[in-house]
C-alpha cells in the first residue's frame, strides 16, 4: 500500500474476494480506501440455493470480522455478475440493515455495464453506463475487441485531449467508478526470471523467451520491455486524464499497477509481479497525472501542421483538502527538430506565461486558455522541418506535460516532390540529397514489372495492397493489446467478434535516416496512431539474422518478428517494403511527413540494403501463409456473447 501511495493510488478493489486482517490493518495505517467483494463471478439465481446461503453467511462473517476497520469503505457482491437483480437488491438491503456504515453495490461491472445502475446501489462500478451511441456510454478508454468496436476510444479515435465522461455519467444518479482501466500489455524483461527463488518458477517466461529466440529476436526482451512499457505509461496517462477531466467523476480502478502472472499471464503493470519498478516511470512522474491535484491541458490533436494555431485550454482537477489557489505557469518549447534537407535550426524558440487560479475543493475547473500560431516557432526553423512542441504546466508543487508533433504543411515544396509520387503511386525521378535526380519506382505488387525494375538496378518502394498480403501479415493496432491476447482471442472466437491484432508497440532506431523527417522516440506514441492502424505488419520469422527498419513488437503468446518497413537487395536493385497504406494516411500531417521521409530515404545515398533476398524468397515472404501455432486461451467467466 505504501508503494501504491507513492504512485498516487488511494484505493484498492479486491476482485471477487476479501483479503485477510493484515490488509485492513495496513490500509488503516496508510489511508487506503478498500472495496471488498464476495467470492462470486458468474450468475445470481434463486435456483442456487446452497450457494446463496453460503454467500450471505460469508457476507455476514466479513462484516462482523472486518467491519470496524475505517479502511473498509465499500462492499460489492462480486465481479461481473449477471442474473436476478431483485435477489441482489434483497441481499444488499439485508446487509445494509445489518451494517449501515459501508457503501454497497450489487457487483463490479455487472452485465458489463449495459444495464446501468440499479435502484438500491450506493455507487456504480462499470466500464460503461448503460446503452449509448458509439462510445458515449463508456467510462474507460480501452476495451477488449470482444467488448467494444476496435478496442474502444484510445485505439479507434484520433488522439487528442478534449474528451471526458460527462455524457456517460449524466445517466447515473449515483457516483460512477470506472472498472479495470489501463490494461496495457508490456513485454517482459526476462532478467526477472532470476527473482523467482522460492517454490514458484516462471515457466511461462521461459516459454515466451524461447518463442522470441525462435523468431530470431533473442536478447531483445530488455529493449522491447522498455519500448512497450514507456508507451504503456503514455496510455495510462491518457486514460487517467480522461477521468480527471470529468467533473463529478467517482474515481477509477486500474487493473493493475503490477503484473498479474495468472489467467494466461497478464503483464499489464508498470511494476513487475514483485511490485518492483520496471524502470519505466518514477513515482513522481506518475503522480503528475495520478494525484489529488492534476494539471490538465485540453487540445484537439497531438499532430498539427506548421501553419496551424496551437489552441489549448488549461484545467485543474482539485481533490485535495482545500481550494487550490497557486498560480498556473505554462511553457511551450521546441525539441527534436528533423529536417529532410539536413539544414540546422538557427535557434530553439520557446514561449511562456502564467495566470491566476482559484479552483474549489472537489471541482474540475478551467483556469485559462492558450492560442499561439505555430508559425511563431516554425518560421525560425528550416521550411521542411518536423519538430516537437513540449507543453508543460506547473502550479505550486504540481506539474504535468505533453508532447505535440508539428509537420511541414502538405503544400510545402520541400515535401511535395516525394510525397506526390507516393500519393499517385507513380514512378519517376526524385531529387537526391546532393541535388542529383535518383530513379525511384513505387509499386503495389511484386510482379514481373517489379522484377524487371529491380534487375535494371532501380530503387523500388513496394507498398503492397493489404488484401493481397493478409496471409503473411497481422492486423494493424495502435494501443498495446488488452490484458491477455490468448484469453480474449478465445472470448472473441466464442462470441463471434473481431479478434485483436494483438501487437504492443512499434520499435525502431529513431536516428535511422529513414526517419529524418519523422521525429520519434523509437517506440509508439501519438504520431503513430494513423500509421499503425493503416498498416499490416509483415511476419518475418523466416529471415535469419534480419531486423526490419521499423519493427512491431508482438505479444508474448504469438511471438512473431513483425515489420512495417524493411529493406532488401534484390537482383541488381534495392527494395524498400512499406506495409503502411500511404494513400490512407496521406491526408494527415503525420502521414504526409512519414511518406515524404520514406521517399526521401529511398532517394538518398543511405539507402543501400545489405541483406539479400532472392526473388522467390520475396514472393514467399509477401504472399506465403504465416505459420501459426494453435493458441488456446484460458476461460473467462463473463458472457460476452449476450451483448
Amino acid at each position: 500500500f505504501s508503494t501504491a501511495k507513492s504512485y498516487g493510488i488511494n484505493h484498492y478493489r479486491f476482485h471477487s474476494w476479501t483479503p485477510p486482517e493484515a490488509a485492513f490493518e495496513a490500509a488503516d495505517r496508510e489511508g487506503i480506501y478498500l472495496q471488498v467483494e464476495l467470492p462470486l463471478w458468474g450468475e445470481v439465481s434463486r435456483k442456487n440455493g446452497e450457494l446463496n446461503v453460503f454467500l450471505m453467511d460469508e457476507a455476514e462473517r466479513i462484516l462482523e470480522e472486518y467491519g470496524n476497520h475505517p479502511s473498509f469503505v465499500m462492499f460489492s457482491l462480486g465481479n461481473e455478475l449477471r442474473g436476478d437483480t431483485s435477489l441482489m437488491r434483497e441481499w444488499v438491503d439485508e446487509l445494509r440493515a445489518d451494517d449501515g456504515r459501508h457503501l454497497y453495490c450489487f457487483g463490479s461491472n455487472n452485465n458489463l455495464g449495459w444495464e446501468g445502475p440499479q435502484e438500491g446501489e450506493d455507487f456504480f462500478v462499470a466500464c460503461r453506463v448503460g446503452w449509448g451511441e458509439g462510445y458515449s456510454s463508456h467510462v474507460r478508454t480501452t476495451f477488449a475487441f470482444a467488448d467494444a468496436e476496435k478496442g474502444g476510444i484510445q485505439n479507434n479515435t484520433r488522439p487528442g485531449t478534449r474528451g471526458n465522461y460527462s455524457g456517460a455519467i449524466s445517466a447515473s444518479s449515483i457516483p460512477v467508478i470506472s472498472h479495470e482501466n489501463c490494461q496495457f500489455q508490456v513485454y517482459p524483461d526476462y532478467s526477472e526470471i532470476g527473482k523467482y527463488t522460492g517454490v514458484l518458477y516462471p515457466y511461462n517466461f521461459e516459454n515466451f523467451r524461447r518463442k522470441l529466440c525462435d523468431a530470431g529476436l533473442g536478447g531483445m526482451d530488455g529493449r522491447f520491455s522498455q519500448a512497450t512499457g514507456r508507451f504503456a505509461v503514455e496510455c495510462f496517462k491518457a486514460d487517467l486524464e480522461y477521468a480527471f477531466r470529468t467533473p463529478g467523476f467517482g474515481g477509477f480502478q486500474m487493473l493493475d499497477l503490477q503484473d498479474y502472472p495468472g489467467q494466461g499471464t497478464a503483464l499489464v503493470g508498470i511494476l513487475d509481479a514483485f511490485m518492483e519498478s520496471k524502470g519505466l516511470v518514477s513515482p513522481e512522474e506518475f503522480r503528475e497525472f495520478c494525484s489529488p491535484v492534476v494539471l490538465l491541458a485540453e487540445f484537439d490533436d497531438y499532430c498539427i501542421s506548421a501553419g496551424d494555431t496551437l489552441r489549448a485550454d488549461f484545467l485543474i482537477s482539485n481533490y485535495s483538502e482545500s481550494d487550490w489557489t497557486e498560480p498556473l505557469e505554462w511553457r511551450v518549447s521546441v525539441s527534436d527538430v528533423r529536417s529532410l534537407s539536413g539544414e540546422a535550426a538557427d535557434c530553439v524558440p520557446s514561449m511562456s506565461g502564467s495566470c491566476e487560479v482559484c479552483v474549489r475543493q472537489g471541482m474540475v475547473s478551467p483556469v485559462c486558455s492558450l492560442s499561439i500560431p505555430v508559425a511563431g516557432f516554425s518560421d525560425k526553423l528550416p521550411s521542411d522541418a518536423a519538430f516537437c512542441l513540449d507543453l508543460s504546466l506547473s502550479s505550486g508543487d504540481r506539474s504535468n506535460s505533453w508532447r505535440l508533433r508539428v509537420y511541414p504543411d502538405n503544400g510545402d515544396p520541400a515535401v511535395m516532390p516525394a510525397s506526390d509520387m507516393v500519393y499517385g503511386m507513380t514512378s519517376g525521378e526524385i531529387p537526391g540529397a546532393c541535388g542529383d535526380s535518383v530513379r525511384v519506382a513505387v509499386r503495389t505488387v511484386a510482379d514481373d514489372e517489379l522484377r524487371s525494375l529491380l534487375e535494371q538496378g532501380f530503387r523500388v518502394v513496394l507498398v503492397p495492397e493489404h488484401r493481397s498480403v493478409e496471409g503473411s501479415t497481422v492486423g494493424g493496432l495502435f494501443t498495446p493489446d488488452y490484458w491477455n491476447w490468448s484469453m480474449f482471442k478465445r472470448v472473441s472466437e466464442k462470441a463471434g467478434k473481431e479478434i485483436s491484432p494483438g501487437t504492443l508497440s512499434v520499435y525502431n532506431d529513431p536516428g535511422h535516416p529513414l526517419f529524418d523527417g519523422f521525429p520519434n522516440e523509437g517506440r509508439s506514441s501519438w504520431q503513430w496512431w494513423n500509421i499503425c492502424r493503416n498498416s499490416r505488419p509483415l511476419v518475418m520469422d523466416s529471415l535469419s539474422g534480419y531486423l526490419p527498419v521499423l519493427q512491431v513488437i508482438d505479444n508474448v503468446e504469438r511471438g512473431h518478428k513483425l515489420g512495417i518497413m524493411a529493406e532488401f537487395s534484390v537482383g541488381n536493385g534495392s527494395l524498400l517494403v512499406c506495409m503502411t497504406d500511404l494513400k490512407a494516411v496521406a491526408d494527415t500531417p503525420e502521414g504526409a511527413a512519414f511518406a515524404a521521409s520514406v521517399m526521401h530515404y529511398a532517394a538518398s545515398e543511405d539507402f543501400s540494403p545489405s541483406y539479400r533476398l532472392e526473388w522467390d524468397e520475396l514472393l514467399q515472404l509477401l504472399y506465403g501463409d504465416r505459420e501459426e501455432s494453435d493458441i488456446q486461451g484460458v476461460e473467462n467467466q463473463t458472457d460476452y456473447s449476450a451483448f
